[in-house]
């Protein structure tokens, strides 16, 4: 919307560059003559078209010069939706004229790069070079400031590529440096005619011409050549010429590099030119026909050519490999060097010389490049291609030079200039695009340079592209570069301004060498002006660091500005203040204003501390997150810097704009937490104890914080749940008491409340002076071990057990956290009781015949006024300094709920029973004081469960159930709604009138038996409603009580068990974190509560006023001497000098350097590869989708495992039902045949009896024709095959039925019996008659 705004106003308002371009009087170009085209005669090869009346003139050759002639062009000004001025010109303009409009009329800074694109129409790159394309040119562009040269044309891939880098870094950064200029052909632009009349309302010119391509808008230049044509090739001659000339014109000399994606094949002489010229030449694979063939042939021959240089030798070309079927191969070619001067001439045959076994395969690749442009030619000129591949003379001489120039490109010098990018390789391209512009910029040295100079100068260039340093000598040179008192403050400006363009290999590979920072961001000798500005002398880096230029980012997490509109960070203040939102106020301020007297006194090595943490703090709050994690390396109190990255991370969460950037801020602050949770493994796993101090100690870099009140008030559960926090909190918990092997002794005196400790004492103090074997004077000489941590805060390490006292001993008992906890429970326990008692017998309105209260609750009055000043002890003594932030720290709603709706409600339901308690005499009204009372004794049982929360395996159930409560109140507020729906309404039809308008009414006739339905009682409710069963309103009533019963009982109590369910499984893991949380919490209270329990507290209060009334006496008679015992105690350990902290930082240090050097390089690693770890929402929703789309298709292929699992099962069971089925089947055709068998027997008996009985009769005197069993085997036999098959039947049950079936069939026709019959016919014998 502001650039249409912007467009508006330029149209409207005029152009201030106009009347220059009128008077430097630019020319266009027209064509004058109608040569018609050989394949359209009623087009001119100018493809314009020309009125009627011009007449052809068909038999002559278009020319450009002869042809066309030159007008005073009226085309310029601001190209139409966009903000981009433009300008019309003849092809042979003056190109230092382009230059002057380019740098003096429209005002563009000079380039430090310009880079000349080639590309291809009819070639698009794949996605993966698309994006090392976007990323690697918009890196190169921002770190030179240069100038990117395309044709403009939105329909070749690379314009419209660098159209969107455009784009992206004037939406993202207003103050780009670099310029995308497009230099295209007049006649190819859509909609050209519409230029010029937009801008000066001339009438259209009769040649018009349709225009191929369209433009693409977001270049911030336009430069249109015109050669009288229309639609016609666009070789980039003109461009490259151009971009010669704004290199090497007049008093320039500005880098200049061609990179190649695609190209067509006429651009070959654009990069034959330009190597000439010493121009070097990117070169990009997958990309198009000709630099896809420039690379293959480049790669193919890389070994040779490196031995031939090295070796120097000069490979023979023999006349059997001369079948390349060129006809000038022997032609020579004269080469004139426009650097140096000279000439030089070599044959085609020598050129190809260098390609050995290649050479064929080359020049018929080149030809089919050639082709390309000879048919581009003929379609130009408009003439007909001729049929057949045989060229004519001309053809072949242009065939010739053409694998000529290719060849060149082959070979050296021009090889030498030639840089080849593949997608696949480890090199990134912008890597290669530097490697190009070093190269270019030693192209255009003149005169050579002192070394040094060129040393740091390739150093500076280095860093700036974020490219590892090159540089040979560097570890002797780089140090005394940077570290140059005389360059302090350009290198200071150079490192700040790569910290605010987020430039991570720059600020890494800075950090390598081992500079000293407290050198570069010294304070300058002369004071910074106070103008606007109010930072101290010593804070001059922050002031540039939090300017407006410098602070901002692009990225659409930077909400640093969100926080306040009237912190401008032009001073300190701001700059606390928004630490003290972000951290919270319990951390002292980092920046104070300090005289630059007392800034002198300070070490150089605290300084360099101190300048890591301002870098780290100041990426974490704009949101630079992986160019934190490179000042994390240099500091030294690591874990708790992690700590303060998370917590502020989550701070910033609150003044996101969406649930995502929500989601975004808390992963990143995981991510943090991840790292101080290793950086505690790691010192855990060196040494335990010092892990567990490095946790407690107080970080004086940090306002005096802990990591362990950093991880509280980041609310870093899993932080909170090592083992090393825990061990610690175990320690305190215990204070000098072995909880394993000391536990007896430890219950013993807490059950005679600590009298057996002074037996105790005595006895280790003899056992002590028996086992030393030295006198008991000797001993009490004996200089006790030096103390290594303050009195007044964590100092269980140092161990005094041996030189205290038994009075010391004795009220270092009663002073132990596991005791003062076991005492308060005994004291909470006896407050129960009483309180119960007097509630339950001795609770009765006050009157003349009872004008006392009982004792019970005079004492349990007082035990709760005391156990009231002790929640205020806790809530004034919390860590944050001011008033508001120790209520919202104690009433914290995300862990401390249950002081809001637990501890607070108790105490006031309390003392507001007591009020009604002595002010309601009647006995009626004495009822409201005896439900308050009633109230607070169920929250006070309730309270009593917090007391168990500290052990590990009922801490964890008491979190669930806290959970489940959220479940619960939800399932409430639901199941009201359905009751109080039901009961008005069946009670308005079944009981209008019956009801009073009362609260008790209400309740008690439409509320409480409808809450009953839950639990089962609607016996009241069904006789109700059949004592009038035909009434309509009953009839009603029974259908909204079947569906009330159905979605209440049935839907909703079942819904609330499956939350329940849920709830328990997703908190599961969860459970055992928030009750590490809890459990610190509850140690720290117990640390800081007096050592007796209620309501004898008082007497311990009445001790620390005396001792404070007594400390203040003596400090002021001893003024001079201020001992550490008289500070407040905390929960810190305070080391008692300088040596114990450093000994610390060191042990974190060395302790963390192997995490940290891997998580470096894996963001190093990540880095060369192109994908930044830095990253930003996009990249985020990148990821979660990835994941998503893996979990998706996981499941899929689960599913898909389960639905074939299913179905082979079901084939499974077919296959098994048929085979029994035909397992039976063979049974019953057995039982069948053996029945045929018995009949048949019977059959032959029966007629084999016939047939004797007729032989009885005589009646004929031939044997009797008996039947005979001619069957293939005998009963016996054909029996045991029956049971031989039927066993083999069933050892192949699984075999498919076709397999099984034919055998079958076989042995039911082997068992049939063949019965046949003899007869004997014999001629009949009339006597035997």
């Amino acid at each position: 919307m502001n650039s249409l705004i912007q467009t508006d106003m330029i149209l409207n308002n005029p152009i201030p560059w106009i009347d220059a371009i009128d008077r430097l009087k630019f020319q266009k170009r027209s064509c004058t003559t109608f040569i018609p085209k050989e394949t359209d005669k009623e087009c001119c090869v100018c493809n314009y078209i020309h009125p009627k009346s011009d007449v052809p003139h068909a038999n002559k050759v278009w020319n450009c010069k002869m042809h066309t002639k030159q007008e005073v062009t009226n085309c310029y000004g601001i190209l139409p939706q966009s903000t981009s001025p433009y300008l019309r010109c003849d092809v042979e303009t003056d190109l230092e004229q382009l230059c002057f409009v380019l740098l003096g009329v429209w005002h563009m800074a000079n380039p430090g790069l310009i880079m000349r694109m080639i590309g291809d129409i009819d070639t698009t790159p794949n996605i993966k070079i698309e994006k090392e394309l976007l990323q690697s040119i918009s890196d190169a562009a921002v770190a030179s400031d240069a100038w990117i040269i395309t044709n403009g044309y939105k329909e070749e891939s690379i314009s419209e590529l660098v159209g969107e880098v455009m784009y992206n870094c004037r939406m993202n950064n207003s103050h780009i440096n670099f310029s995308a200029i497009a230099v295209g052909k007049w006649g190819n632009i859509h909609n050209r005619h519409k230029l010029e009349q937009r801008n000066h309302n001339t009438p259209l010119t009769i040649q018009r011409g349709h225009g191929r391509y369209k433009l693409e808008l977001n270049h911030t230049e336009y430069i249109f050549f015109d050669d009288g044509t229309c639609d016609s090739l666009d070789t980039g001659e003109f461009a490259s010429n151009f971009a010669q000339q704004i290199s090497r014109g007049a008093r320039r000399r500005i880098p200049l590099i061609t990179v190649l994606i695609g190209g067509t094949p006429h651009s070959l002489s654009s990069i034959y030119t330009d190597l000439k010229r010493l121009v070097p030449v990117v070169v990009v694979n997958g990309c198009g026909p000709l630099a896809d063939t420039l690379y293959k042939y480049l790669k193919l021959t890389e070994g040779s050519y490196k031995s031939s240089k090295s070796d120097d030798q000069d490979e023979t070309f023999n006349d059997s490999e001369d079948d390349l079927g060129i006809a000038t191969i022997n032609e020579i070619f004269l080469e004139y060097d426009e650097i140096s001067g000279s000439s030089n001439k070599k044959t085609l045959k020598e050129m190809l010389r260098s390609l050995g076994k290649f050479r064929l395969d080359f020049v018929n690749d080149v030809r089919k490049l050639y082709h390309i442009v000879r048919q581009q030619n003929y379609e130009t000129q408009g003439k007909r291609l001729p049929v057949g591949e045989l060229l004519s003379l001309e053809e072949e001489k242009a065939l010739g030079k053409y694998l000529y120039q290719m060849a060149s490109c082959l070979n050296a010098p021009f090889r030498d200039n030639i840089h080849i990018f593949n997608i696949d390789s480890s090199k990134s391209l912008k890597e290669t695009i530097y490697c190009a512009f070093v190269q270019a910029r030693d192209n255009l040295s003149q005169t050579k340079k002192k070394y040094h100079k060129t040393i740091d100068e390739q150093l500076h260039l280095a860093l700036r592209w974020s490219i590892g340093d090159t540089t040979e000598h560097q570890p002797a040179t780089t140090t005394k570069i940077w570290n140059d008192t005389n360059k302090i403050k350009q290198n200071r400006l150079l490192l700040i301004d790569a910290l605010s363009k987020n430039m991570l290999m720059f600020v890494m590979n800075f950090m390598k060498l081992d500079i000293d920072f407290t050198v570069l961001f010294r304070p300058t000798d002369t004071p910074l002006p106070k103008v606007a500005s109010h930072w101290s002398h010593k804070y001059h880096y922050l002031q540039e660091l939090y300017s407006d230029t410098k602070r901002k980012n692009n990225d659409p997490l930077y909400l640093l500005d969100q926080i306040s509109s009237k912190l401008t960070f032009t001073e300190e203040k701001h700059l606390v203040i928004v630490l003290q939102k972000l951290v919270g106020d319990f951390m002292l301020p980092l920046y104070e204003t300090q005289s630059d007297i007392e800034l002198l006194s300070l070490e150089t090595e605290g300084d360099a501390e101190h300048i890591y943490r301002d870098l780290f703090l100041w990426c974490i709050l704009t949101y630079r997150l992986d160019m934190a994690k490179i000042f994390l390396s240099q500091l030294k109190t690591r874990i708790c810097s992690a700590l303060i990255a998370s917590k502020i991370l989550k701070s910033l969460a609150a003044y996101a704009p969406d649930q995502v950037a929500k989601d975004t801020l808390f992963a990143k602050a995981n991510d943090f937490e991840t790292h101080a949770i290793e950086f505690v493994r790691c010192a855990y796993f060196n040494d335990k104890h010092k892990a567990c101090e490095l946790i407690m100690r107080c970080t004086n870099i940090y306002g005096g914080v802990t990591c362990l009140q950093m991880a509280t008030a980041a609310d870093n559960k899993r932080f909170l749940h090592e083992d090393a926090c825990q061990a610690l909190l175990t320690n305190i918990w215990y204070d000098r008491v072995d909880p394993v092997q000391e536990r007896k002794r430890l219950v013993v005196n807490i059950l005679t409340f600590g009298i057996s400790q002074f037996f105790i004492s005595i006895y280790l103090k003899h056992f002590s002076n028996c086992t030393s074997g030295k006198p008991k004077n000797h001993i009490i000489g004996q200089e006790p071990p030096k103390r290594q941590l303050k009195k007044n805060g964590i100092d269980y390490t140092d161990d005094y057990d041996a030189h205290g006292t038994i009075f010391q001993h004795f009220f270092h008992f009663h002073n132990r956290p596991i005791v003062k906890y076991c005492y308060t429970c005994f004291g909470y326990v006896l407050f129960l009781l009483f309180f119960s008692y007097y509630m339950l017998f001795a609770f009765f309105p006050l009157s003349k015949d009872n004008p006392n209260i009982h004792w019970t609750e005079i004492l349990t009055i007082i035990t709760v006024t005391t156990m009231l000043f002790e929640e205020i002890r806790q809530l004034l003594s919390q860590d944050n300094r001011s008033l508001i932030g120790k209520i919202r720290s104690y009433f914290d709603l995300n862990n401390r709920i249950s002081n809001l709706f637990l501890v607070l409600p108790a105490y006031l339901l309390f003392y507001i029973g007591l009020a009604l308690r002595f002010t309601q005499k009647d006995t009626q009204s004495f009822l409201f004081a005896r439900i308050v009372m009633a109230l607070d004794l169920e929250l006070s049982f309730i309270r009593s469960v917090l007391f168990i929360g500290i052990a590990s395996d009922l801490g964890p159930k008491i979190v669930m159930i806290r959970k489940m409560t959220n479940d619960l109140i939800l399932f409430i507020i639901v199941i009201v709604i359905f009751i109080f729906g039901y009961g008005v309404s069946s009670r308005s039809m079944t009981a209008y009138g019956t009801i009073d308008f009362k609260g008790r009414n209400i309740f008690r006739d439409i509320v409480y038996p409808v809450y009953y339905f839950v639990h089962g009682s609607i016996d009241n409710e069904r006789t109700q409603l059949e004592a009038t069963p035909d009434s309509g309103t009953t009839i009603v009533t029974q259908v909204i009580f079947a569906f009330h019963m159905l979605f209440v009982n049935i839907l909703l109590i079942n819904l609330l068990i499956a939350l329940f369910s849920f709830t328990i499984n997703d908190i599961q893991t969860q459970a055992h974190y928030v009750w590490a949380y809890d459990r610190c919490d509850i140690i720290r209270t117990y640390h800081a509560r007096p050592a007796l329990f209620p309501p004898f507290t008082f007497l311990i209060s009445i001790m620390q006023c005396c001792r404070w009334c007594w400390k203040k006496l003596h400090r002021n008679c001893c003024a001079n001497k201020i001992p550490y015992e008289e500070q407040s105690e905390c929960f810190k350990m305070i080391p008692i000098n300088d040596d114990v902290d450093y000994a610390w930082s060191e042990f974190e240090r060395y302790s963390t350097n192997g995490y940290i050097r891997q998580l470096l390089d894996d963001q190093a690693t990540a880095l060369v590869k192109g994908t930044t770890t830095d990253v930003t929402s996009e990249s985020s929703s990148n990821n979660a989708d990835e994941l998503k789309r893996i979990k998706t298709l996981v499941s899929d292929i689960q599913k898909d495992l389960e639905d074939s699992q299913t179905e082979n099962n079901e084939k499974l069971e077919s296959m098994k039902s048929t085979i029994t089925d035909l397992q039976t089947r063979f049974v019953q055709m057995e039982s069948r045949c053996d029945r045929w068998m018995t009949d048949m027997k019977e059959i032959t008996t029966s007629i084999n009896w016939m047939v004797m009985a007729m032989a009885n009769a005589k009646m004929g005197e031939s044997e009797p024709p008996l039947i005979r069993d001619t069957s293939r085997t005998s009963s016996i036999s054909q029996k045991r095959l029956s049971d031989t098959i039927y066993n083999r039947s069933n050892q192949q049950l699984n075999k498919e039925y076709t397999t099984a079936g034919q055998p079958l069939l076989q042995q039911e026709r082997s068992v049939t019996p063949e019965v046949r019959i003899n007869m004997a016919f014999r001629t009949n014998n009339n006597n035997d008659v």
